[in-house]
């Protein structure tokens, strides 16, 4: 490749929710990002007309795929941090 590169831009955004469980309301803030991703891909050798589509659609595919696991693998941490502070509260709980 003669240009491989990119730059990832991270906003935060939050939310105000409210949990009713067991009659009981709390006010929570929720925190999410909003990632933007941009990708400059050159190769080292252009490919002839009728290969150029197919090498950039090859190339496109697999982009989407590396970010689409990456995004299952967040959602997978976030689902993990959620049930770890679930059963936190739920020993808080038993304590008092």
């Amino acid at each position: 490749m003669k240009k491989f590169s990119g730059s990832w831009k991270i906003d935060a955004l939050t939310a105000s929710c409210s949990n009713d469980n067991n009659n009981e309301s709390r006010e929570t803030e929720e925190i999410w990002s909003l990632i933007t991703f941009n990708q400059v891909v050159e190769p080292s050798i252009v490919p002839p007309w009728p290969l150029n589509g197919y090498v950039r659609g090859v190339t496109a595919k697999l982009v989407k795929e590396i970010l689409g696991d990456l995004q299952g693998e967040c959602l997978r941490i976030a689902q993990s941090r959620k049930a770890n502070e679930k059963n936190d509260h739920k020993d808080e709980v038993s304590l008092i």
